[in-house]
C-alpha cells in the first residue's frame, strides 16, 4: 500500500486547534492567513481521498466546507475521524448528544472489520449519534464506525474523541489512550490498522486479497486456524503468522507459503498454542512473491477454560522511599498449579529488575523485597508472574512510586530542559518521545498540565517539577481610577497583605508539600512572567486596600523613629498614623518633587510585599518538603514598579528560569552563586551559529542549566528537528556530557570589581523619568566589563550596608548613577577609600536619600577631588547602540575607546591573569565577551564567546606558558603562551592552561567499582559510559564523574538483569576527550 499523504497543520478559528506560532521553523512566523492561504492551495489539487483528525467540521470556513464537499461529490473519499457534528456527509447520523465512554465492539462483517480485534479495544470516550444506518461497528447505543456515500464518494466515520490535550486543542488520528495499563498492552497498533483500512476503503483501493471469515480452536496445544480468502488472482504468498498475549508480547512465530487461488478459497493452518492467560492475538501478514503485502489482519484468541491464572495481586501502599521493604500479597485461581512457581520482581523506571524472589505457587501467597536503588528511579512496578518450567504463563502488575535517595537526586551538573505545551504527545507515544528527548539531552521539564510536568517525567527518567501560582499574576490599572483619579481604588487583586490570601497560600503550600514530597521534584515553579503590576514592571501606585495600608504604616514605623520624623522626610503634616498615605507618580509629577519620600518608601513597602508572599509559601512548603526547592519562570527586569528588587527576590527563590533583560541575570548569580539558574536561551526561533553564543555563555556565568521554549518549536509534529534543536545539539551535548559538570563544581571565579545594585536608584531614576537611560547603563557596565575581561560582581545595598565592602573581597567599587543611597552606604564607601580601595562613578552618587530626597550634603563628592577615584559626570550608553553593528568604523571605534579608557581606569591589576590584546584578523578584537575561572591550583579557564556569525582568525596571548587545551573540543595546542584559531558565534572557547599534558594513567574495576587515576593531580570530570555484550548503551549507567585531585569512583549500579557477557567501560576526560576502556565479564 503507497500513500501520498499532503498534511497540514490548520488551527481553522483557533476554537482548539495548537497555536501554529509555536512550531519550529515557523516560530512567531506564521499566521492563520498563511496556513488559510496553504489549506486553500491544497484544496485545488485532487486527492484519492481526503482525511480528517478531530478537527470540528465548523473549523472550515464556508468555502473550504464546500470545496471540500465537492470533491466528495465527485468521487473523493473522505475519513472523518472524531467526528462530532451532524453532517451532510453522514445523513443516517443523527441527534448528537456529546461524549460518553463505551466500549467499541463488531456489528457486521465487512472488509472494515474482518481482520480487526474489537475485543482488543478499551472503552473509549464516544461521540453519541443516533445511526440510522451504516453501521458496522458500535460502542454502547452509539454508532463507532460508520460508513455511506456521498454524490460518488464514499465516506467513512470514526466517532472516537481524537482532540487531545489540557484544552483539547490538539486535533489527530487516534483516541486518547494511556500511557499504559497495569495488565494488558495499550493496542495503538489496532487502531493504526483501522485507520490504514478506512483510508484503502474511502480511496477505493481495497486490495486483491480479502480475508471473508476466520475462525479460530485449540487443541492439545496447537492452535488451529480456518480462513476464508477471496482472490482476484492466484498466486504464490508466504503468511507470517504471530502470535502475542494479552501484553503484546510475542508468544509463537510461523511462516508459512500458501498458493492462492482465484476467487473463494478455504485455508487450514495449525501452529504451536501459548498457554497464557487472558485474551490473546494472532496477526497475519500475506506477502506476494515480490515480498509486498497484500493483506493482514488480527484476531482475538479466547482464554482456555480452567486456565490457571494470578487472579489478585496489592502491595502495602502506594508510595515508598528507596531501602524500604514493599510487602504484598496475591492470590492464584484455575487449575493445579502444585508444580508451578511464581517469581516476584521489582523492575524500575530504567526496565532494571532491582530486586527478584522465586516462590512455590500456592492459592495465596505473600512476600517482601527491599527498594534498593542507586539510580534517581521514580516509578517501579512490582511484576508477578507464573511459570510453568520454563514457560510464563501469566503475569499482573503493580505500579507504585519511589522517592530516590538524595544523593541520586543531587543537582551538580548542567542540564537543558523545556516547557512541555498543554497539547503534548499523545499518552500512548510517550515511551519513543522520552527516547527522542533523552537524546536530545533534556533533562527538567515544566508545563502546565499535570501529566507533562509529574506524570511524565516519573515514568521515564527525567526531572519532575509542579507549577503552583503564588498568587503574583500580572494585575491591570483599575478602570475606575483611570476615570476618577481617586487613589483609593488602585487596591491589586489579590491584595499580597490580605490575611486570608496569605493564610490560604501557606496552607496550599504545606499540602503541595505533603503530597509531592515523595517524588523528590526538581522544583515547585511558582508561576511564569511575575509581577505586582505587569510585564516589565507597569507603573501601577498598588497597593492602597486597607490591609497594604495597615502593613504600610507598621513598616513606616519601624523605618522613622516617630510620625513627626516621618513628617520631616515626607514634607507631610499627618496628625495620626492612620492618616498617612502615600503618594502616587502623578502626585510626585504634578508636585514637581515635593513629597517624594511618600511615594519611594511605598514603592520599598511593595517590594517587600512580594518577598513576603514568596517567603510564606516557600516557607511552609518546607514544612511538609524540607527538600523543597523554589523557582519561578520569565523574570522581569529590575524596575521601580512589580517588586523587581532581585536581592530580594534572591532571598526567597532557589532559582530561576530567567530572562537577561536589564542585566538581571547578572545580579541574580552574584545574589546567589549557588542559585539552580536555567535561562530561557534557547528555542524560540533562534538558530544557526548564535546558539553557540547563548548556550556556553549560560555555562560560563556558572548556570545549571538552560530553558529551550518551548518543545513544539524544538521538535516538529512528525519528530524531525527544526533548525532551533538541531543547531543546540551539538553545543548541550558537550556541555551536558562531562564540561558542564567540571565547570560548575571545580571552577570558581575571582572577582576583584564589585558594582553596587541600588533599588532606590532605580526608584529615583523612574521619577526622573530616566528609567531606561538607568536600565541602559547597567546594561552597558555589565557588557563592558565583559569585553574587557574584567570579573565583578554586583553588591547589593544591603550588602554594602552590612560590611560586604569590608571583607577584603573586593579592590574596586563601581557606583552607576547610584543616586539614592542611605546613610549607612555612605559610610560604607567612605570607609572603603579609606582603606586605599578605588571608587568608580558614573554620575553624582548619594545626591539623594535612600528615599529619594535630596541630600543637604554630600560626602561622597570630596573622593573625587583628587586622583585615586573617578566620576564620570555623565551617562552615555552609546556604547550598547554600537554593539548592534560593529561592523561600522564609527561604531568599532567608539566600543576600543571605550574599553581603553575603563582598563585604565580599572587598572593594570583587575587584568592580570586575563587574555592579553587579542586580535581578530589582525585588528584589535571588539565584540567578545570573557569570563575567567580557576581551578583549585590556580589553573585558569578563559570562556570566549561572540555574537559574530563571521569566522574570523583570532589571535590571543595567554598570561603564562603553559600546556593549553581549548575544552570545548579537546584540541591541544602544546606548551605556548600564544594561539592562533578559527573564531566565530558557533565557535565558542574555553582555554585552559595547566602544567603538564593530561593523560589517564589507570582505569581499574573492582566489585563494581571504577576507579580513575590521571597522571597529574588536577580536577576535571569524566564521561563514564557502559556498553551490553551486544554493543548498545546501556544508558541508565552513563554518568558524569568528577576529578579531584587526579583521582575518581564511581560505583556501576550492575543489576541481575543485566545480561551476561563482556561490558565495555569508556572513560573519556573532558579536557582533552582523551578516552580510555576496559571490558568486564558479568
Amino acid at each position: 500500500m503507497d500513500f501520498v499523504v499532503p498534511y497540514l497543520l490548520y488551527p481553522g478559528s483557533h476554537k482548539g486547534a495548537s497555536p501554529i506560532y509555536k512550531l519550529g521553523d515557523y516560530f512567531a512566523a506564521t499566521n492563520i492567513r498563511d496556513i488559510e492561504d496553504n489549506l486553500e492551495k491544497a484544496l485545488k489539487q485532487d486527492y484519492d481521498l481526503i482525511m480528517i483528525g478531530g478537527l470540528p467540521w465548523d473549523y472550515f470556513k464556508t468555502e473550504f466546507q464546500d470545496s471540500i464537499l465537492a470533491k466528495v461529490r465527485q468521487g473523493c473519499g473522505l475519513v472523518y475521524v472524531g467526528l462530532r457534528q451532524e453532517n451532510e456527509m453522514f445523513p443516517a447520523l443523527q441527534a448528537y448528544s456529546g461524549l460518553k465512554n463505551a466500549i467499541p465492539k463488531k456489528e457486521s462483517e465487512h472488509f472494515l472489520t474482518q481482520g480487526v480485534p474489537f475485543e482488543f479495544l478499551p472503552a473509549e470516550p464516544i461521540h453519541q449519534f443516533r445511526a440510522q444506518s451504516g453501521t458496522l461497528a458500535s460502542a454502547g447505543a452509539a454508532p463507532y464506525l460508520s460508513i455511506g456515500n456521498y454524490g460518488k464518494g464514499r465516506v467513512l466515520a470514526l466517532t472516537y474523541e481524537a482532540l487531545f490535550g489540557r484544552f483539547k486543542s490538539a486535533a489527530g488520528l487516534t483516541p486518547n489512550l494511556p500511557d499504559s495499563y497495569e495488565n494488558r498492552a495499550v493496542p495503538f497498533e489496532i487502531y493504526y490498522a483501522m485507520l490504514a483500512k478506512a483510508a484503502q476503503f474511502a480511496a477505493g483501493k481495497t486490495p486483491t486479497t480479502l480475508f471473508e471469515k476466520c475462525d479460530l480452536s485449540e487443541k492439545n496445544g496447537k492452535l488451529e486456524i480456518s480462513l476464508q480468502l477471496n482472490n482476484h488472482s492466484a498466486a504464490q504468498s508466504t503468511w507470517e503468522l504471530t502470535l502475542r498475549d494479552r501484553y503484546m508480547q510475542v508468544r509463537q512465530q510461523k511462516n508459512e507459503a500458501v498458493n492462492l487461488k482465484q476467487g473463494i478459497q478455504d485455508i487450514r493452518l495449525t501452529m504451536p498454542s501459548a498457554s497464557f492467560a487472558g485474551m490473546r492475538l494472532l496477526s497475519i501478514i500475506v506477502r506476494n512473491q515480490n515480498g509486498e503485502v497484500i493483506n493482514s489482519g488480527s484476531w482475538a484468541v479466547r482464554e482456555q477454560e480452567n486456565t490457571t491464572r494470578l487472579e489478585k495481586l496489592e502491595i502495602d501502599k502506594k508510595d515508598y522511599e528507596n531501602g524500604e521493604q514493599l510487602h504484598f500479597s496475591a492470590r492464584l485461581e484455575g487449575g493445579d498449579f502444585t508444580q508451578l512457581q511464581v517469581k516476584a520482581e521489582l523492575i524500575d523506571s530504567y526496565e532494571r529488575t532491582v530486586a527478584s524472589r522465586l516462590f512455590a505457587a500456592t492459592s495465596t501467597l505473600s512476600g517482601q523485597l527491599k527498594i534498593n536503588n542507586a539510580l534517581p528511579a521514580r516509578f517501579y512496578r512490582l511484576q508477578l508472574s507464573l511459570w510453568d518450567n520454563e514457560i510464563e504463563v501469566d503475569r499482573l502488575n503493580k505500579e507504585f512510586g519511589v522517592l530516590p535517595s538524595k544523593e541520586s537526586r543531587l543537582w551538580d551538573d548542567y542540564e537543558p530542559g523545556t516547557w512541555m505545551t498543554d497539547d503534548g504527545t499523545r499518552f500512548y507515544l510517550w515511551k519513543e518521545q522520552a527516547q527522542l528527548m533523552r537524546k536530545l539531552r533534556l533533562r527538567t521539564l515544566i508545563a502546565n498540565w499535570r501529566p507533562m510536568d509529574h506524570d511524565f517525567p516519573i515514568r521515564y527518567n527525567f526531572n519532575p517539577t509542579m507549577l503552583h501560582h503564588v498568587g503574583l499574576g500580572r494585575c491591570s490599572e483599575p478602570v475606575e481610577y483611570a476615570e476618577t483619579g481617586d487613589k483609593m481604588l488602585l487596591q491589586r487583586k489579590p491584595c499580597l497583605s490580605n490575611p486570608e490570601f496569605l493564610e490560604r497560600i501557606k496552607e496550599d503550600y504545606r499540602q503541595i508539600g505533603k503530597n509531592q514530597h515523595k517524588f523528590g521534584l526538581r522544583f515547585y515553579w511558582m508561576g511564569d512572567e511575575q509581577s505586582l503590576t505587569g510585564y516589565g514592571g507597569t507603573p501601577i501606585d498598588f497597593c492602597f486596600s486597607e490591609h497594604c495600608l495597615f502593613e504600610f504604616r507598621n513598616f513606616l514605623k519601624l523605618k522613622y523613629d516617630s510620625l513627626a520624623k516621618l513628617n520631616q522626610e515626607w514634607q507631610c503634616e499627618f496628625e495620626t498614623w492612620e492618616e498617612v498615605l502615600p503618594f502616587t507618580k502623578d502626585e510626585i509629577w504634578q508636585g514637581q518633587g515635593e513629597k517624594i519620600a511618600g511615594w519611594a518608601d511605598h514603592l520599598e513597602f511593595m517590594d517587600g510585599r512580594l518577598q513576603n508572599v514568596v517567603a510564606s509559601a516557600t516557607s511552609s512548603g518546607r514544612l511538609s518538603d524540607p527538600e523543597a526547592k523554589f523557582s519561578i519562570s520569565g523574570t522581569q527586569a529590575p524596575t521601580a514598579y512589580g517588586g523587581m528588587d532581585w536581592w530580594r527576590q534572591m532571598k526567597v527563590f532557589d532559582g530561576l528560569m530567567n530572562y537577561y533583560s536589564g542585566g538581571q541575570h547578572e545580579l541574580q548569580r552574584s545574589f546567589k552563586p549557588d542559585g539552580d539558574y536555567m535561562p530561557w536561551e534557547f528555542g524560540y526561533s533562534s538558530k544557526g551559529g548564535i546558539l553557540g553564543y547563548k548556550i556556553w555563555k549560560t555555562l560560563f556565568l556558572g548556570y545549571k542549566g538552560i530553558m529551550g521554549f518551548c518543545y513544539p518549536s524544538l521538535v516538529n509534529p512528525d519528530w524531525t528537528l527544526p533548525a532551533a534543536m538541531a543547531d543546540s545539539l551539538p553545543h548541550l551535548k558537550v556541555l551536558s556530557t562531562g564540561l558542564g559538570k567540571h565547570y560548575l563544581n571545580n571552577l570558581h571565579s575571582q572577582a576583584d570589581i564589585a558594582v553596587l545594585y541600588s533599588q532606590a536608584s532605580i526608584r529615583a531614576a523612574f521619577i526622573e523619568k530616566r528609567r531606561d537611560e538607568h536600565r541602559l547603563l547597567r546594561e552597558k557596565l555589565i557588557l563592558l566589563l565583559r569585553q574587557a575581561g574584567a570579573s565583578f560582581d554586583f553588591v547589593s545595598y544591603e550588602q554594602v550596608e552590612q560590611g560586604i565592602l569590608q571583607q577584603g573581597r573586593y579592590q574596586t567599587l563601581i557606583l552607576p548613577d547610584s543616586s539614592a543611597l542611605s546613610d549607612l552606604e555612605v559610610n560604607a564607601i567612605l570607609g572603603f577609600a579609606a582603606a586605599g580601595h578605588r571608587i568608580i562613578a558614573v554620575a553624582e552618587p548619594g545626591r539623594l536619600q535612600q528615599n529619594c530626597r535630596k541630600r543637604q550634603e554630600n560626602p561622597l563628592l570630596e573622593l573625587f577631588a583628587g586622583n585615586q577615584h573617578v566620576l564620570i559626570p555623565e551617562i552615555d550608553t552609546s556604547f550598547i547602540e554600537a554593539q548592534s553593528y560593529l561592523e561600522a568604523e564609527e561604531n568599532r571605534n567608539l566600543v576600543i575607546k571605550e574599553l581603553e579608557l575603563w582598563r585604565r581606569i580599572l587598572g593594570a591589576e583587575s587584568f592580570k591573569d586575563t587574555l592579553k590584546n587579542p586580535l581578530l584578523n589582525g585588528q584589535t578584537a571588539v565584540g567578545l565577551e570573557y569570563c575567567t575561572r580557576f581551578d583549585s591550583n590556580g589553573n585558569p579557564y578563559f570562556g570566549v564567546i561572540s555574537k559574530s556569525p563571521r569566522l574570523q582568525d583570532l589571535q590571543l596571548r595567554l598570561p603564562r606558558k603553559a600546556h593549553v587545551y581549548n575544552a570545548v573540543n579537546g584540541k591541544y595546542y602544546g606548551k605556548t603562551d600564544r594561539l592562533e584559531l578559527p573564531f566565530c558565534d558557533a565557535l565558542p572557547l574555553l582555554i585552559t592552561q595547566l602544567p603538564r599534558k593530561i593523560s589517564l594513567a589507570s582505569l581499574k574495576l573492582r566489585n563494581g567499582t571504577l576507579t580513575v587515576k590521571l597522571n597529574q593531580k588536577l580536577d576535571s570530570a569524566l564521561r563514564v559510559q557502559v556498553f551490553r555484550p551486544d554493543g548498545t548503551e546501556a544508558e541508565a549507567y552513563e554518568y558524569n564523574l568528577l576529578l579531584k585531585k587526579g583521582t575518581a569512583q564511581h560505583h556501576i549500579p550492575f543489576v541481575e538483569s543485566d545480561p551476561a557477557g563482556t561490558w565495555r567501560i569508556l572513560v573519556t576526560e573532558v579536557i582533552s576527550k582523551e578516552q580510555k576502556e576496559l571490558s568486564v565479564k558479568r
